[in-house]
Formats: structure tokens, sequence, C-alpha cells
């Protein structure tokens, strides 16, 4: 007998199987598509400045084949460049948000630059490590990016290649271990740490190959199917090539379970999870009916599976490959609960879903995040709960029977795991809140801050400080009240540089600089080349306000926190530094060449020899720019808040203090055309770099001693 014969008298006993329990229960669980899957894979070889790799498109494209038989959502990238690489992450990173699986799988390069893992995109040049960091894609910014409740990454990406051969500093061979797992990921290397894996002679690497022998086994766990594959790649390889892991995974992950999870439910790490047993006859029907017609290339067989069982352990198999086949009548899983019955059989109906106190306690949170309030999370779904269930469903246009079907717990649910989860994040970021006088960084390359603490100053100048003038009165108390994080120092060459690099930011391509007695606009100036030298602890000159807002707009994005300019009454408080004179130290310019990079003996006799006399007789080693805190720090702990360059705040142009605020806000009225600057610069005599000296520009504009600091607030 034909197996699609069979296929399509199966259903009617099974459907009497189904129909009998169904009296007693819902036989349907919640599948594994339905939870939410989705990758990016993605397979680089054409290499446009190193030699090609062959294998790595045919990677991908069989991985996503894989994947999307085992129901995730692919996001498909072949042969990218940078540009490209983005645009996919992007894609993937909004669809992964409240996954239950994000899974990133690349083919291709990758390497190690001191100890931080690169993928390349084809359009990178491997002939420098500022090249690479440039044009490569770190996987801490891929992994940031993974937001789901388990995340999965498979690296086949331990090739050779031209940097790390050319004995290049800093590059390392193949790819470096990860020490600070993120809770809750897997990170599957082809080969050890510091190996390199082959390409292979076949269609597929040795371990993609190995990859998609083991990946679609039916109750094998990702941890015991890597097992399977390093197994495969030692034999294959003659023990050559050595698959890695390292995991941080706070429950296990199949991708393809061979018993059905229970809705919501959170199975114990390394553990499957248990049926029911009013369900248990039915994963069994399911697995039995799937066995006799996965081999099949008739439709017909997969369209009898999805009529039985529609949001069975394999339906999202079924219907992929109902799609490929080219047959009709696929059932969505958004038809899969059939008719809702009368009666007890809501009751029933809600019982069969087999909700845990773990899912009963994640829809409780999800009704009291949607207004529908049940008091405390317990668990214990009594008459309040049923009462906003009820009105709940009335509200969405639903039954009001005050129990759930499957689409409705799992509505539910997902509301209650974003709350609870964005509760735990706010009580978190208020448990880790640092103390005064604490110094410390959000990421590797975050500015190092440090902890200001609240409190009152006088702003501006007095009347009988030398140098005054009008634009620094009337002089007014100020109250910061609560404290604050600042940068330590201003924004360096390479801090920046991480920023232009992830977001492709257009710099321009020009920059006012000092020449010939006076200021102009040079083409061919940047932040990059300002006109003279200098490293990446260099503060970063030639950006603009507009440039520095982007900045931090950027750096909470990716830290999650709440990264801004200072305002300007912020910047004056911390200049001073509990001081009322005209700079930290004093009152005297004699000490400046200890505190400062301003204008002195370094400039050259050239320049006074044109008449520039900016009455410091000392010399402080550096002719423009110096690297950050090279210089002596107030007791706030700040490093060149006078000099070195001048700093955007995030203040409009006011000529006068008249009317400005006395809480330490940001002066948003004005003309904000104009935003003010800070600080004095390398270029700038004593009387600029005083604490209360005042600068606006034009919002656009870039100039070869102007900078910015960061300031970033601590409360939620």
């Amino acid at each position: 007998m034909r197996a699609g014969g069979m296929a399509r008298r199966a259903p009617a006993a099974v459907a009497l199987l189904a129909a009998s329990m169904a009296a007693a229960c819902c036989a349907a669980a919640f599948s594994a598509a339905a939870a939410g899957r989705v990758a990016l894979v993605v397979g680089n070889g054409a290499y446009a400045h190193a030699p090609p790799l062959a294998n790595p498109v045919n990677d991908a494209a069989d991985m996503a084949e894989a994947l999307r038989e085992l129901g995730f959502e692919v996001v498909l990238g072949l042969d990218l460049d940078r540009e490209g690489f983005y645009d996919k992450l992007a894609t993937f990173a909004d669809a992964s948000r409240g996954a239950e699986a994000a899974l990133f799988f690349y083919a291709g390069h990758g390497l190690q630059v001191d100890g931080a893992n690169y993928v390349a995109p084809v359009d990178v040049a491997l002939t420098s490590t500022l090249a690479l960091e440039r044009g490569a894609v770190e996987l801490e910014t891929v992994m940031r990016r993974m937001r789901g409740e388990t995340n999965l990454v498979f690296l086949d990406a331990c090739r050779d290649n031209p940097l790390a051969a050319g004995g290049t500093r800093g590059v390392g061979r193949g790819l470096a271990r990860v020490e600070d797992m993120r809770r809750g990921a897997l990170i599957a290397f082809a080969t050890r740490p510091g190996g390199v894996a082959a390409d292979g002679d076949g269609r597929n690497s040795p371990f993609t190959a190995a990859l998609l022998e083991h990946i679609g086994r039916p109750g094998e766990s990702v941890t015991d199917m890597l097992t399977s594959v390093t197994a495969t790649v030692l034999e294959r390889t003659a023990e050559r090539q050595e698959p890695w892991v390292s995991l941080s995974l706070t429950r296990n992950f199949y991708f393809a379970p061979g018993e059905a999870p229970l809705a919501g439910t959170a199975p114990a790490p390394g553990a499957p999870p248990a049926p029911s047993h009013e369900s248990e006859a039915l994963i069994a029907a399911d697995r039995v009916f799937w066995e006799s017609i996965s081999g099949s290339a008739d439709a017909a067989d997969f369209e009898a599976y999805l009529e039985a069982f529609p949001s069975g352990v394999y339906a999202a198999l079924a219907r992929n490959r109902l799609a490929r086949l080219g047959g009709g009548g696929v059932v969505s899983p958004s038809s899969s609960s059939g008719p809702v019955p009368s009666g007890a059989g809501h009751a029933a109906l809600e019982s069969g879903l087999g909700l845990d106190r773990a899912a009963r306690v994640a829809l409780q949170w999800g009704l009291n995040a949607l207004g529908f309030e049940v008091a405390r999370a317990d668990g214990l779904l009594g008459p309040r709960s049923r009462d906003a269930i009820s009105s709940w469903q009335s509200a969405k246009g639903y039954e009001a029977t005050s129990y759930l079907t499957r689409e409705q717990a799992e509505a539910l649910i997902a509301a209650g795991r974003e709350a609870r989860e964005r509760a735990e994040r706010e009580a978190a970021k208020r448990e880790r809140v640092p103390a005064v006088g604490e110094v410390f960084r959000d990421c590797p390359h975050c500015p190092e801050m440090v902890v200001v603490p609240s409190g009152r100053f006088m702003m501006g100048s007095p009347s009988s400080e030398e140098d005054r003038l009008d634009d620094e009165s009337p002089r007014h108390r100020v109250t910061i009240g609560s404290p604050f994080a600042v940068g330590a120092h201003e924004v360096t060459r390479d801090e920046f540089g991480r920023f232009v690099s992830a977001t492709g930011r257009s710099m321009g391509d020009s920059c006012w600089i000092w020449e010939d007695e006076e200021g102009k606009a040079r083409s061919g100036l940047g932040w990059r080349n300002p006109g003279f030298s200098q490293t990446g602890s260099h503060p970063v000159v030639c950006v603009s306000w507009d440039d520095a807002r982007a900045y931090v707009r950027w750096l909470s994005r990716e830290t999650g926190e709440s990264y801004r300019l200072l305002s300007e009454s912020e910047w004056e408080y911390v200049a001073r530094a509990g001081t009322a004179t005209r700079y930290w130290w004093g009152d005297g310019s004699s000490s400046q060449c200890r505190y400062a990079n301003g204008a002195d003996a370094s400039l050259g006799q050239d320049w006074q020899d044109r008449g520039y006399d900016w009455g410091v007789d000392c010399d402080d080693g550096y002719s423009q720019t110096s690297p950050v805190g090279s210089f002596g720090r107030n007791s706030f702990g700040l490093h060149d808040i006078h000099g070195n360059v001048w700093e955007w705040v995030q203040d409009c142009r006011n000529d006068s203090y008249a009317g400005a605020p006395g809480d330490g806000s940001a002066w948003e009225s004005g003309d904000c055309s104009y935003r003010v600057l800070r600080g004095g610069g390398w270029f700038d005599n004593p009387r600029s770099l005083r604490a209360a000296i005042r600068l606006w520009l034009v919002s656009g504009f870039r100039g070869g001693d102007i900078g910015f600091r960061v300031a970033r607030t601590l409360t939620p």
C-alpha cells in the first residue's frame, strides 16, 4: 500500500482518539513554531581583498533550509558587504525580540584581535588591524542584538586568513574563547579557541555538514546534538578539528522536540518538559503518524497530518514540507484550536493546555500589565483572576468564558513575560546605581565614567574676577539635585571611531583649523585627520554638536543606559568641583602647564614672532591635543576639564544668564541654531580656560580644537 493511501485513512482513527480525549481536555499544546524562532544566517565567500572561500554560501543556504524546516523564520544573507550585513542584522534584531529562540549562523572569514572576535563582510580589507576594526563586525555587536529567551550562535568562521598569517600585531590565530557569556546563550565554534577549521572538499565544511546531519533529530537537546557534532567532526577530520562550545543556558533547547512542551512552561535546565498524563496518548499518536509519512513526496500526506494534528510537534515541518511540494489547504497555527466548546467544555479546554504554575503566574502578570488587575500574581487562578480574564476577553471581543483558549493564553503569557522582564530590568538598574566617586565603564569601548555628587554652587563669574565677560552674569545659584555620572575625560578618537564604524555616519570632508594667523575651513580634514598627529587616546576633534548628540544616542542604544551631553550648568559644576576660583586649582595661571593643555610656549616661537603672547611662559609639552588624562584631575576625578578641547554641551545660545534654569537642566530656549561650548582648548590663553568662560557656535560647526565629553543619568 502506498504511504499516501495509509496517511489518508489514518486521520479518521486518530481523530476518534483525539475526540475521546477532548471530552476531558484539549489536545493542542503549544508547538515549537508557535513560541517563535528566528535565525540570521550569513555565508560570505566572495572576498574582495582575500582569497575566496568555496563553501560558505553553500553552508548558509543549506542551513537556512534546515532551519526553516524546523520552524525558524530565517533572515538569509549571502556574500554580504558591511552595509548589507548591518541591514540584515537590523531585520533580525527586530524579529528576535521576545522569540523563544534567536540563532545566528555564520560561515566565512572570522578572526580575533586582542581577544575580540570578528566576522568579516566581503568588502573588508584584511590588511591591518585598523582596517579590520573599521570594516569587520564584532561578534559582541551581533550578540547584543539577539533578544530571544535562548540565543544560539554557530560560527563556522575559523578559517585561516591573510591578516593572521602575516603576523599582524594583536591578531590571533582562529577565534578567541568568549569569557563573559551572556545568560541564556550558547556559542558553538567550528574548532577550539585559537584553532583553524577546514573549508572542506565537498559541498559543505566538515562542521556545517555535521550540523546539518544532527540538527533535526527529534528529542535531542542542543547540547546533546553538539556532542554528536563534535564526535562526527573529529572522526571525519582524523581529529585535526575539534568543535568547541561556550554556554550559559538557563534551559535546554530542542530543535525538533520528541515530546511537545506544555504551554508557557519553563522546563528545568537540562531536562525535557514532561507532558501531562492526558496528552501522552496524543503525543504518541502524533509521533507514529509523522514517522509514517516523513519520507513521503505526496502533499496529501502532510495535509492529512495537519488535519489531525494542526498544532502537533511536527506541524511546522509539515507546513514547510507541504509548501515545497505545492500542496494546498495548509492549516495555520492560529486556526488550530477548532470550535470553542460551551459550558464545562471551556474549563476542559483550558485544562488541556497543561499550564503549570510558572505559566499561570506569567499570564497573571500579563493581566496586570494590561490593566485587568488580579493583585498578586501567585499562580492561583481564583475568582479575582477569573473575573479579570472575563473582563479582558470582553475587551478583546472574545466570548467572556473566564477560561482561556490556546491563543488567549499565549497572548497573556507573552504580555506577562514582557512586563516581568521590564520590571526586573528596572529593578536591576536601581540596584546597580553606582556610588558617588565610583569609576566605571558600561562596556569595553564606552567612555570611563565618574559619579559626581549632588550639590549647589554659584554659576557665573563674580564682578571681581579678572578677565570676566558680560555673558557670565548675572551670577546665580544652581542646585544639582541628584548624583550623575560624567566622563572622566573627553571622548577619545577610538571611542568615537566605534560609533562611526557601527553607524556609518557621514562626517563631512572639512574641518576648521588655525592656519596662517587665522581660522579657516580646510577640505580633506576631519576627525580621522585633523591636520596634526593624534593617536586613539587623544580627544576626538572636528566633531559638531550634531555629531556629539548622535554619539550619545547610539551609546544609549548600545548600553541600555541614559547617556547624554552635559547641561551648561552641570559642566560648570563639575569643572569647579566645589571651588569658586578662576580654575579648579586656584586663581593663578602660572600653574596651567601642570593641570591643563592650553596655549603656551609649546606652540612654538613662530606664533610668538607673529605677535601672539598668551601670557604663559611654561611648556606643557603638547603643541596640539594631548592624550586624555595627561594632566592632573580635579577633586571630582575629572581630567582635562580646562583646555585640550572645547566641549559641546546641550544648551542653546543665550547672551546672559537672565532667566537661566536653576535646577541643573539644560537651557533649551534661546537661539538653538547655536549651541554652547565650555572649557577652552589647546590654542587658548588663560582667559579662555576659566571655569566661567562661554562660547557658542552653530550646531553643525566642526573645529580642530572642539570635542565633547558625555554624561549619564543614574536614576531610571
